[in-house]
């Protein structure tokens, strides 16, 4: 995964911050503490059905850097019939990159040549599976939003 998203440290011990102010960085903590991104990835293969996408939202900056690339992979190599049985990863996921990409003080473009596809490839799934957009908004539209103002942006 190194190649495809640049070389990174596992994060330290210190990366975390001080555990115990915060139980949801704790709780991540004892999932994701020095994992590599190929291992963070197995981790979320293995409990795809434990919802590991809170446990993004809290991550100290740092720590989410380094593993999101997985979070991205995941999403990449789900089939479509997973995506199928888990409408709430899709909605979830949209979540979490807005909360964590768009809303935040980071720059976009920097995920976008990875997250982007991730993103198309979750919101045709939700077209193909008639999940219905009145329940969720259509992420479809939300992508096309993203992609032309992640680009317009090129930061």
């Amino acid at each position: 995964m190194d190649e495809k998203y640049g070389f990174a440290p596992v994060p330290s011990v210190l990366d975390w911050g001080d555990l115990r102010l915060d139980l949801d960085v704790a709780w991540s903590f004892d999932r994701f503490n020095s994992l590599t991104r190929a291992e963070a990835l197995d981790r979320l293969k293995e409990g795809f059905g434990i919802d590991f996408l809170d446990d993004f939202l809290f991550l100290p900056e740092e720590v989410f850097s380094y593993c999101f690339p997985a979070l991205i992979e995941l999403a990449l190599e789900l089939k479509t019939e997973e995506l199928f049985r888990h409408q709430d990863f899709i909605r979830e996921f949209f979540i979490l990159v807005d909360a964590r990409i768009f809303r935040s003080s980071g720059c976009p473009a920097r995920w976008w040549p990875t997250l982007g596809p991730a993103l198309k490839r979750l919101a045709d799934a939700q077209a193909a599976c008639g999940f219905d957009v009145t329940i969720d908004e259509n992420y479809g539209l939300r992508w096309a939003a993203w992609d032309q103002a992640t680009w317009a942006e090129g930061c």
